[in-house]
């Protein structure tokens, strides 16, 4: 199950590399998504592993903020 949830986690990209990330109360800075697993480094800089069946089986909340600011081309 780990790596049907992986598949589903690369075709709907939920988060990025970079991106932080809370899963069941567990929050940090994607570092690596693999097919079977994703792995996290929290604020004190532990690295943390989490089971693609874990990660896609519950709610993931990503709280990176992107920048969406258009740029603006002149007129003429």
């Amino acid at each position: 199950s780990n790596l049907a949830a992986g598949v589903m986690i690369l075709l709907n990209t939920p988060f990025y590399l970079g991106d932080e990330i809370e899963v069941k109360g567990v929050r940090g800075t994607v570092k690596t998504i693999t097919m079977t697993y994703t792995k996290l480094v929290d604020e004190e800089n532990n690295k943390i592993t989490l089971p693609n069946s874990i990660v896609w089986g519950n709610p993931i909340k990503n709280t990176t903020t992107y920048n969406t600011t258009k740029k603006q081309t002149p007129n003429g």
